[in-house]
């Protein structure tokens, strides 16, 4: 892997050298464009015009104080995440949670939000957990993500992945390499053809090997997404596989392999009306070495798979977009239907977003959930805003599906009401800021069903109050700003995974200092503190449910450098060594450095 960094390191002045006069790319429009610049440009005589498969169209922003954080593909090419969790820890009130340094289980709660209320979707298709009660985001690959976008609800954690596609008339490449120490190395690669047999076509692979000793482990993805579209209509296949070996010195041993299969089927009806029919099939292939296992000597392996079927459509008018869906699934864990209605409204200062989801599950009642944010101004920069969630959501429980302990698969029901009500300021392009006040109440607390809290019980939860505040200021115009943040709760015994007190500050410089646009220059220095907090015991305990986390204080910084498509980035983690616990006996050690290069081509 050193080899394949080192050649690519090399590699990379030349690239550059052939773009030289090229300017930055801020669309793709523009990347086109500057071939004609590109002494080795291709004959474009001979390329075929750019038809894209139809895209849905995409709900009115709601911004941060609605509870929404977008990465589109220019932010994702800026920073460096190795993981998912990476972006979700910048978000106020969701508690990343990492069982390990890399490629260990990994999670994310949202107002103390755990089994059920986080939701994983690829391009309209929702990856349903067939391994545990929760998704390991710690599976998710990155490499192939033209835009994350984050819904952060009071009763649900939805994110939103948009995978590639061909945005030029010539083929693209896209090519990510990184090392660390302990983190291991890096690898992604995104190839885009805008036309093969009938339509485009998208190819991606992503490696990733752990470098610590202690928990040896490595993540393999493909991805490939193929289309045939005349523009209005069109038909595409696409395919996700994850490869994840845990050896036997980690933790948690596993060799696990999943799948995703998808067909969809998407036209247009009418000015801004679309609709869509998809098919997919999701497979898991996991076994843990006897030697792994007390019980007995023997393999445990599990084979799960579900089907998910369905429809969708959305509805853009010049002043809303309307939103709905039907889903099934055969897995006897997983809700047989599932139908959902959403709104995004705008008429004038008032804004209003809202979902109903309503889902049939085999051995349990049918859960109902509803979801209502809204916001009005804007009144000398200011505005109000609220949210209030009520309702059921449910998530899978799978036991071992195995032939030493067989466990009939089952649902995992629970119920959350709340509100967050609050005000944001705006002073024009220096400042701005937002506080809310927020109430939740559930009736119980349970795990995420991942191996570092299986063996934990639910726990009884009761009202939770808490306020966060949110703040950024510009102090040198295209250059240095500082962001703030905070969540303090207050009333949440019994609540895991909603830590007393967050926050995080961040002071950012980012400039282009040349007229070119060609340098572009990205510095962060932060400092965050997770609160103490309450976690579900990784080995079954008698006569507990729970255990406390201490709090932890740390610093990081962040450095990336962009010579016109080259780019260098620099992560230095925890910069004072505190050692964080992330969970019950889990020290996730600093400081830790990861850095790397990527860069762009069109040829």
């Amino acid at each position: 892997m050193i080899r394949i960094l080192l050649l690519l390191l090399l590699a990379a002045p030349v690239g550059a050298a052939a773009q030289i006069e090229t300017t930055v790319r801020d669309t793709a429009a523009a990347q086109v464009d500057s071939l004609a610049a590109d002494t080795i440009a291709a004959d474009t005589s001979t390329v075929r015009p750019l038809v894209q498969f139809p895209s849905m169209p995409q709900p009115l922003s709601a911004g941060n104080a609605g509870g929404e954080w977008v990465w589109d593909r220019e932010a994702l090419l800026r920073e460096a995440p190795i993981s998912l969790s990476d972006l979700l820890d910048r978000i106020p009130g969701v508690t990343a949670v990492r069982a390990g340094q890399f490629a260990q289980p990994e999670a994310a709660a949202a107002f103390g939000g755990t089994a059920g209320r986080l939701e994983i979707v690829v391009d309209g298709y929702v990856l349903d957990p067939l391994a545990a009660s929760s998704f390991d985001l710690a599976q998710v690959p990155l490499g192939q993500l033209r835009e994350v976008r984050v819904e952060r609800r009071l009763g649900l954690l939805r994110i939103h992945l948009l995978t590639e596609q061909p945005a030029g008339e010539q083929p693209y490449t896209r090519v990510e390499a990184g090392v660390g120490e302990p983190i291991g190395t890096l690898f992604r690669g995104v190839f885009l053809v805008p036309y093969v047999i009938a339509g485009p076509l998208g190819l991606g692979i992503e490696r990733l090997d752990g470098g610590n000793p202690n928990e040896p482990a490595d993540v393999f993805n493909g991805w490939a997404k193929w289309s045939w579209t005349n523009g209005m209509r069109g038909v595409q296949l696409e395919w996700l596989r994850t490869t994840t070996q845990r050896e036997p010195s980690s933790p948690w041993v596993i060799d696990r392999v999943r799948q995703d299969f998808i067909v969809r089927a998407r036209t247009g009806l009418a000015d801004g009306l679309f609709a869509e029919v998809y098919a997919g099939r999701s497979t898991t292939e996991e076994t843990v070495p006897g030697s792994a296992t007390e019980e007995n000597e023997e393999d445990v392996s599990a084979d799960r798979s579900s089907l998910q079927a369905g429809v969708r459509g959305a509805w853009q008018l010049p002043w809303a977009v309307l939103g709905g869906s039907l889903r099934y699934r055969d897995a006897a864990a997983l809700p047989s239907t599932e139908a959902m209605l959403d709104a995004a409204v705008a008429l004038g200062p008032l804004r209003l977003y809202g979902e109903a989801a309503r889902a049939a599950w085999r051995d349990a009642d049918a859960t109902t959930y509803t979801s209502l944010h809204a916001e009005v101004g804007r009144l000398l920069g200011a505005s109000a805003f609220a949210e209030i969630t009520r309702g059921d959501r449910g998530a899978p429980h799978w036991g071992s599906d195995s032939t030493v302990d067989p466990d009939p698969a089952a649902a995992i029901i629970g119920n959350r009401e709340g509100w967050r009500a609050g005000v944001a300021l705006q002073l024009g392009e220096r400042a701005s800021g937002s506080i809310a006040r927020i109430s939740l109440e559930q009736d119980m607390s349970r795990p995420f069903g991942l191996p570092f809290d299986t063996a934990g019980a639910a726990s009884p939860a009761e009202t939770a109050t808490g306020v966060e505040a949110h703040g950024r200021l510009v102090l040198l115009p295209d250059l240095l700003s500082v962001e703030s943040w905070i969540t303090d709760w207050t009333g949440a015994a019994g609540w895991a995974y909603l830590p007393s007190r967050t926050w995080r500050t961040a002071l950012t410089l980012h400039t282009l200092p040349l007229p070119s646009g060609n340098l572009e220059i990205l510095g962060r220095l932060e400092a965050t503190q997770r609160g103490g907090m309450l976690a579900f015991h990784p080995e079954p305990v008698e006569g507990e449910t729970v255990t406390s986390i201490p709090s932890y204080t740390i610093a990081s910084g962040y450095l990336h450098i962009r010579v016109i498509d080259v780019r260098a980035f620099l992560r230095y983690e925890d910069l004072l060594g505190t050692h964080a616990e992330s969970l019950p006996g889990r020290i996730i050690r600093g400081p830790r450095i990861f850095y790397g290069v990527k860069w762009d081509l069109w040829n």
